[in-house]
């Protein structure tokens, strides 16, 4: 008896424990805690001037926060949300930003009276999207949907070639395949799976994005639950699955009309960004009010609330790594100044990370891949057109829904067409997109009165212009040459003609014009190769050998950080939904414990801050 006493114990203990976990877990099950890190934050009132505009805000060392918690390097939407979801929780956060003003491809200019957005013409009006920049944003961000009741909210026209325009209308799927079937009835099996593909892609694709935060080796042993359909879909070909599907090259060529959101060479396009376009637009578009400038503005107000700062024409040269590899802060160009801070987030490219911004004997083992990558790893670059009129929008009868074209011939061959732009990047066929953020805009007038403004944009192969980078560094005082002017001054009338074919009325009242290339953009933003979307979105940037290395956590480096559209995908809110994710991942949810009761960053941070109300109910674990 006993012999036998001690095994009985054992089990009774083992029972007991088991019975103690379980209990845990149900009495903890999807319940709200104070979020991991929490240190109560103290609202303070903004330092400065009276009037400062907090989006041009430049560097002193006099301006950096005392007792700084974090340091993230570029102030795109991604490092934007991040540093405002860490604010929340009590951190100091300093954003550096190399430019001289902030939102990153967010950000608007003003030339010769005339305001332009650059890289956010809308986004998708997804009440789960709204509710996340509803937080970081205090709900003073607000969005305007495009289009009207009238035109069921039409947000894209497309034109193929010299097809009647296709409109592209909200509603979702059921309105996607409502108005496809209309005008492909032979279709409607085909569009039908077509759909059904895309939706079970994003599902899994949404899998595939939370298993980012937990630690590598957790990841790894989840990942043929979580990212086994995911690679399924990332390893598929666009072309082959259209072909496939589809018989018709003109459903084809409509299903590709937005292909110019991703930036990728047609032949190479990972079937998941496909599908991720199509979710990404198919709820409709919306536009920020008072512009695109609002949401660095909207945010970086938040983080100065908490004591955090946003700073300007403060170029970061290099992450300090001490001989720990620890990241421990930032050395500063030309002035050598060096900030230290706990914690320090890249939200710049992973190319421009590990190429620029860390010494090439501490990129830490399986990171060489992104050591200066070769342009054809990244996405395509743009030539942009910019024109201005005086007056409203609607005195030219400008619709707010955007253009987009391809130049197909009457066979509808986009891989022809795409061939035939690599062939002739001067006078080749066009990917292009029009938009007017002035017709978008509700408060367009109270920010700039009396104008209207175009923007056109169109796919332009850098390789054209490498050859003239040499002649300057300084993009504004070096003279590039008159073959650049004369490329340059090509685009511009090509681009002319496509403003008078889809808004008339402005010919003859033009007042202003301008080209923007992809020197521009390499400048302006500091990208590798002035792309314009990050790394391609191939299937082979998208396999696991690649993705193991594309998360928040820079494995080798401690208390380095990485966020942008390169750790989730390409756009607008990818790069806010990276800013979220990172952020999860420093705070050090995604334990195997936060898995099992369904703990969340976002349920969490609604117990102790009211305007996350609606952000709760997004939770990231949902698997």
């Amino acid at each position: 008896v006993q012999t036998c006493a001690l095994p009985i114990s054992i089990m009774w203990l083992f029972v007991t424990a088991v019975c103690v976990f379980l209990g845990y877990v149900f009495l903890n099950f999807g319940k709200a805690k104070t979020p991991k890190g929490y240190k109560k934050p103290k609202r303070v009132k903004q330092k400065g001037k009276k009037g400062r505009d907090v989006c041009r805000d430049n560097f002193h060392v006099d301006k950096i926060p005392d007792d700084l918690d974090v340091i993230i390097i570029g102030s795109g939407i991604s490092g934007l949300c991040c540093g405002s979801f860490l604010s929340k929780v009590g951190k100091k956060v300093l954003i550096l930003e190399q430019h001289y003003i902030t939102g990153g491809m967010t950000h608007c200019f003003t030339d010769h009276g005339y305001e332009f957005d650059t890289g956010l013409h809308y986004t998708c009006p997804k009440k789960q999207y709204l509710a996340y920049l509803d937080c970081v944003s205090e709900g003073k961000l607000k969005m305007q949907t495009i289009g009207t009741k009238d035109d069921e909210y039409a947000y894209d026209a497309i034109a193929l070639g010299d097809e009647p325009l296709y409109y592209y209308k909200a509603g979702g799927p059921e309105v996607f395949k409502r108005d496809l079937i209309k005008k492909f009835p032979e279709e409607k099996a085909a569009i039908e799976k077509y759909v059904e593909m895309c939706l079970d892609c994003i599902d899994a694709a949404k899998k595939w994005n939370h298993g980012k935060v937990p630690k590598f080796w957790l990841s790894k042993l989840l990942s043929f639950y979580l990212n086994k359909k995911f690679y399924k879909y990332s390893k598929m070909n666009t072309m082959d699955v259209l072909n496939k599907m589809f018989k018709s090259k003109h459903l084809i060529a409509l299903l590709l009309s937005q292909m110019g959101d991703n930036g990728t060479r047609l032949r190479k396009a990972s079937f998941f960004i496909q599908a991720a376009i199509w979710y990404y637009y198919v709820f409709g578009g919306c536009y920020p009010v008072g512009g695109s400038q609002e949401v660095s503005r909207t945010i970086i107000e938040v983080i100065e609330s908490y004591g955090g700062r946003a700073l300007v024409r403060a170029h970061v040269d290099e992450i300090l790594i001490n001989k720990d590899n620890v990241a421990c802060g930032v050395r500063l160009k030309k002035s050598g100044i060096v900030i230290k801070a706990k914690t320090i987030i890249s939200s710049a490219a992973t190319g421009v990370t590990f190429s620029k911004l860390i010494p090439k004997e501490k990129v830490p083992k399986g990171y060489e891949i992104f050591v200066n990558p070769p342009a054809d790893k990244f996405t395509t670059r743009h030539m942009y057109g910019f024109f201005g009129m005086k007056g409203s929008y609607k005195d030219y009868d400008i619709s707010p829904t955007n253009v987009w074209g391809l130049d197909v011939a009457k066979d509808f061959d986009v891989v022809k067409m795409y061939d035939r732009i690599m062939e002739k990047p001067y006078d080749g066929p066009l990917i292009y997109f029009l938009s007017c953020p002035s017709a978008k805009d509700p408060k367009w007038e109270e920010h700039a009165p009396n104008t209207c403004s175009i923007l056109i944009l169109a796919e332009g192969h850098g390789d054209i212009y490498d050859q003239f980078e040499h002649l300057s560094r300084n993009h504004r005082k070096g003279n590039k040459g008159e073959e650049y002017k004369q490329i340059k001054n090509m685009f511009l009338q090509r681009f002319l003609k496509l403003v008078y074919k889809y808004y008339p009325n402005v010919k003859g009242h033009i007042d202003y014009m301008d080209i923007g290339t992809p020197l521009s953009a390499k400048f302006f933003f500091n990208n590798v190769h002035g792309e314009s979307y990050g790394m391609e979105h191939t299937m082979e940037r998208y396999s696991k050998q690649v993705c193991d290395y594309l998360r928040p956590r820079v494995r080798g480096i401690k208390n380095l950080w990485l966020t942008g559209t390169d750790i989730c995908t390409n756009g607008f809110i990818g790069a806010m939904l990276s800013g979220f994710t990172t952020c999860n991942a420093i705070l050090g949810y995604g334990t195997p414990m936060d898995i099992i009761t369904r703990r969340n960053f976002s349920v969490d941070l609604a117990k102790v801050d009211k305007t996350a109300k609606k952000f709760s109910n997004y939770p990231l674990y949902k698997l």
